[in-house]
Order: C-alpha cells, then sequence, then structure tokens
C-alpha cells in the first residue's frame, strides 16, 4: 500500500510577557496552529498528487502540467497544485488527485467547513455567521459569501433528489440506484434543519 509521510516541523516564537493576557495568548497560538495546518495540509495534498503521478499506468493519461487550486478548509485557504492529465483515447482532461481524494468538479469548499457554515446559518443571519465563523475557526469570509455557499449546497441536493423522482415518474429504473452528489449527500439534514430554524424564528418575531 502506498503511503505518504506528513511531517509537523517544530516552531519556536519569543513572546514578550508585558502585556500578555491569557485571551492574547490563546489567540496567538491558534492563530499559529492554523498556519502550520495549512503548510502540512499543501504539503501532503503536493505528496499525494507527486505518488499518484509516479504510480499511474503508462501510456493512457498524457500529463499536461499543474494547476493551481484555492481551496477553503476547517484551517482556512490553502492553495496547492494538482497535476493534469488527457486521456489519450477520449481527448477528456481529468484529475487523478481529484479523484483519488473525493474531491467533485468546481468544488471549493470542504465538507466539514461547509458543514459549519450550514449549521451557524440555521441560528442567524449571514452577517451574524461571519462573527461565529471568526470565532469558531479564525480567518475571514464575507456574508455573501457564506449565503451563495448554502444556496449552492442546498441546489445540488434538490436537483439530485428532482433526478430520483423523474426516473420513478418515468419508470425508468437503472440498473443501479442514482448516486446522490457524493460530497453532498451528508449536508441534507444541516440544510434541512437550518431551513427549519430559519422559518421557526421568523415566526416568533
Amino acid at each position: 500500500m502506498d503511503t505518504i509521510t506528513i511531517t509537523f516541523p517544530e516552531v519556536k516564537v519569543k513572546i514578550p510577557i508585558k502585556g500578555l493576557t491569557f485571551d492574547i495568548l490563546e489567540d496567538m497560538l491558534f492563530e499559529i496552529l492554523q498556519s502550520i495546518a495549512r503548510k502540512v495540509f499543501e504539503k501532503a495534498i503536493t505528496d499525494i498528487d507527486d505518488t499518484l503521478r509516479n504510480k499511474r499506468e503508462r501510456g493512457k493519461l498524457k500529463n499536461t502540467g499543474k494547476r493551481e487550486k484555492y481551496f477553503l478548509t476547517r484551517f482556512g485557504d490553502i492553495l496547492y497544485s494538482r497535476t493534469r492529465y488527457k486521456d489519450k483515447k477520449t481527448g477528456k482532461s481529468c484529475y487523478l488527485l481529484d479523484e483519488a481524494l473525493s474531491i467533485v468538479k468546481n468544488q471549493r469548499i470542504s465538507l466539514s467547513r461547509a458543514r459549519i457554515e450550514c449549521f451557524l446559518s440555521g441560528f442567524s443571519s449571514y452577517r451574524e455567521v461571519v462573527e461565529g465563523i471568526r470565532l469558531l475557526i479564525g480567518g475571514p469570509r464575507c456574508h455573501e459569501a457564506i449565503r451563495q455557499s448554502v444556496i449552492k449546497e442546498g441546489k445540488l441536493i434538490i436537483e439530485n433528489q428532482e433526478k430520483k423522482l423523474r426516473q420513478i415518474e418515468n419508470l425508468n429504473y437503472p440498473d443501479k440506484e442514482a448516486p446522490d452528489t457524493p460530497i453532498w449527500k451528508q449536508m441534507l439534514p444541516i440544510l434541512v434543519y437550518s431551513i427549519e430554524a430559519r422559518r421557526k424564528k421568523k415566526r416568533w418575531k
């Protein structure tokens, strides 16, 4: 079985004691750990991409170079490069890294990060969620970006459910059940809860 080695760098930071408070120290350590986590994450993804490139089946895929991608995680934004391939028979492009890590097309946010944002959106306005995100996991994130993320995830789930309904109405049962959008399948309970919470909140106003 192929493996990669994840190394956490040793970090030494000199901090003046004068004026230091418990809260300042906590915030400082949190930011340092987040920064380290992003670097480790980017290195791990790069190592996986390199392994996949070296182990791929020869003669089938053509290496067309690296492409950079931003991805929003619980640690904040990361930037990594992934190898793009072109199938020599079909001419279609693909990323072995995306397939290996179950990253769907055009995905720019991790499932755990999306869950947190959707969950918080059920209790308050999108503007208030921005502060909640900052306190819980740090990093800037505008309310409009959060709103668009929740809407996009909801649409993907609705489209998939409508596809299943059409299959039932047409009695067109496939050999295999129509798959849910893999990464967003787990978002359904949270999105439903978020919508219900917002409805209740409006009723009590």
